[in-house]
């Protein structure tokens, strides 16, 4: 026992009891200003630049039933992890927490900006009802170039051995990098909600021929998953779906990916 004693003497031993944990996905989308929103008069005649503003997707609600130490944070999810070719640098983020009362929402507490890939704020709450508000300024969001040079075809998609047509290895990274986005609940599987954003983001024409779940599974689901009993899209099921894209037109894919904040280098912007 006393050589056990030595050894661990200098150890610290930490328990944490009744501690939750809970991790939910998020994203930042730049949003184009409306012309009335601009600074610049109707008047001019240069060209007008186009602005954006950029705000989180989603807020972020908290109910709080008993005085509660929290630890809030916001984790970049690193680019090498789903596969890609470039690895992003972590954009500015803050978080801000507002409290609902009465007479409106207030605000309880800020982090303010950092360019780092993990932030946490970590405060004491008391009981009520809470937003949770992640933040960017957008500043660090690459310049959208509509008229950058993409991939030549086969670079999107090539033959295999048996003369069937496939896709890249980098058409397959922004595959699951798409499905990941979309993927909100991490199901493996894209509901038809979750495919329905897909198609708003992307701007994609299929989205007027689906307006109900049974048209999804007809249209989509019979199709491209392998699993015909599954409620959703697979990750097998969408790299089916962008490889009938690519067959289709080149055209349209290179808008759908463009849509979806890809360059030309077929990273994320």
């Amino acid at each position: 026992m006393q050589e056990l004693a030595r050894i661990f003497h200098s150890m610290e031993v930490c328990r944490v009891a009744s501690w939750d944990s809970l991790s939910i996905k998020g994203q930042f989308i730049r949003r184009q200003k409306k012309a009335d929103e601009t600074p610049f008069k109707e008047e001019s005649k240069t060209e007008k630049p186009k602005q954006f503003t950029f705000a989180s997707k989603w807020f972020y609600g908290l109910e709080v039933a008993s005085k509660s130490h929290c630890v809030i944070g916001i984790h970049q999810v690193s680019q090498r992890t789903l596969g890609a070719l470039q690895q992003a640098q972590p954009i500015d983020v803050g978080i801000a927490i507002l409290k609902k009362e009465q007479n409106g929402t207030v605000l309880k507490e800020v982090k303010d900006f950092q360019v780092t890939a993990n932030l946490e704020i970590e405060t004491v709450l008391y009981p009520g009802t809470y937003i949770v508000v992640p933040r960017t300024t957008g500043c660090m969001f690459e310049r959208l170039d509509l008229r950058e040079a993409f991939p030549f075809l086969d670079e999107l998609a090539n033959v295999d051995s048996r003369g069937q047509n496939r896709l890249s290895a980098r058409m397959e990274t922004l595959c699951e990098q798409i499905f990941s986005r979309f993927d909100t609940l991490d199901k493996r599987s894209l509901d038809f909600e979750e495919f329905k954003a897909f198609l708003i983001e992307s701007k994609f024409g299929l989205i007027e021929d689906l307006e109900t779940v049974d048209d999804y599974k007809a249209i989509v689901l019979q199709h491209f998953n392998s699993d015909k009993s599954a409620e959703g899209l697979t990750l097998v099921g969408l790299k089916k779906f962008m490889l009938k894209m690519v067959e289709n037109s080149y055209r349209e894919t290179v808008t759908t990916l463009k849509n979806l904040g890809f360059n030309g280098n077929l990273v994320n912007q």
